[in-house]
């Protein structure tokens, strides 16, 4: 059985795209999961790399602040740690995520002379560019590592087809759309008449970036007899501030009610009780213009009409598979006005197409994309 490498400089048991490629693997394959915490998957070997601790991380970051950016690179605690515990073990095919993971990536499908696929995720050379923080201390290293090892990566995958020719004008690196989708669920949408509420529902991380303001603003313009239930998740202290701030904005509506958070299995089955899932997300970085992400196709597993920003890939996106409203604008006056011109009438056909569109956009659908490109660089190996 061929032996797959996958590295991911996160917390593994979490992180539902690396999840979902190490156990589309594990199905074919004889995987090991390299990443923050351990894995306890059937059939799948893990191996924890510990995260930097407080002077290790100030090291690092100092070198970065200095502009020694190469050296940096070199003596990136993250990748020495990983490479020390990898470098000696047999792979067939390396499976890197992130930017943060390229050089190890590189490093070890060198040593073990084997095809290194690499998973972009999002536009990394602005990914938090919004942040001054990060274009200081943060973006160089990117940049650096882009520029030095991607003409080493033997295919490469993205979430959205905006952020694929962000890389292809860039760069000159090709790369295939793996769509951030969650597995199949087999439901029927719920089904509402008149003289009840409209249920709207907005899930995800409490954000500043993300500008989450816009659309409890555009709620409280409608006058119509809705409820907008939010499932946010705060894992900082600036994402407190900002759910607080959240909170205050909502002015005590009492139509507007934050939920505790749910675990990300049992997302979608919770929204399906919902009519529509409503996402406005600001243009503050490429990736937030190209956003294709895994809340949308949540919304649209569990059977919901979809009400968006008019960010070029989701707008695409719900047009196409008719599922629901696009936004004139960013502002909350045109998100308000697309809530106002529903009725249960529409929403129920727009569930509808959800419903249809459930059976292409899912996670079973793309893992057979990103298997059939392990495939092909496995074959690729074994004839040259």
């Amino acid at each position: 059985m061929k032996r797959i490498l996958v590295i991911s400089f996160s917390p593994l048991a979490r992180d539902g795209r690396v999840l979902r490629q190490i156990k589309a693997l594990s199905d074919r394959y004889q995987v090991t999961a390299c990443g923050f915490g351990p894995l306890a998957l059937p059939g799948v070997e893990s191996v924890p790399v510990e995260r930097l601790g407080r002077l290790r991380r100030m090291v690092s970051l100092g070198l970065r602040a200095a502009r020694l950016i190469s050296l940096a690179d070199r003596l990136d605690p993250l990748s020495l740690r990983a490479y020390a515990l990898l470098k000696d073990r047999p792979y067939d095919l390396v499976v890197a995520n992130d930017v943060s993971a390229l050089r190890v990536g590189v490093l070890l499908s060198e040593r073990r002379r084997v095809p290194l696929l690499w998973d972009a995720h999002e536009w990394a050379p602005e990914e938090f560019s919004d942040r001054l923080r990060w274009r200081f201390l943060h973006r160089p290293l990117v940049v650096h590592r882009l520029a030095r090892y991607l003409s080493q990566v033997g295919r490469a995958v993205t979430v959205s087809p905006g952020i694929a020719r962000l890389y292809r004008e860039r760069y000159g690196v090709d790369m295939e759309v793996v769509l951030n989708t969650p597995p199949y669920h087999d439901l029927v949408p719920v089904r509402r008449g008149a003289g009840e509420p409209i249920r709207l529902v907005h899930h995800g991380g409490a954000i500043p970036s993300r500008g989450l303001e816009t659309m409890i603003e555009a709620v409280r313009s409608v006058d119509g007899d809705v409820l907008f239930d939010l499932y946010l998740v705060t894992n900082s202290r600036e994402g407190e501030r900002y759910l607080a701030r959240l909170k205050e904005l909502a002015g005590g509506d009492p139509r507007i009610r934050f939920r505790a958070p749910v675990f990300p299995e049992a997302m979608v089955k919770t929204l399906s009780q919902y009519d529509v899932g409503v996402y406005s997300l600001s243009p503050s970085n490429p990736n937030h213009v190209h956003a294709l992400p895994n809340k949308l196709f949540e919304f649209i597993q569990a059977r919901l009409a979809v009400t968006v920003s008019p960010n070029p890939e989701m707008a695409r996106l719900v047009r196409d598979h008719g599922v629901g409203l696009v936004a004139e604008d960013f502002s909350a006056a045109a998100l308000g006005e697309a809530l106002r011109s529903l009725d249960h009438e529409r929403i129920n056909n727009l569930k509808a197409a959800s419903h249809r569109a459930a059976s292409e956009l899912n996670a079973e659908r793309e893992s057979a994309k990103f298997l059939r490109i392990v495939e092909e660089m496995l074959t690729r190996k074994e004839e040259a």
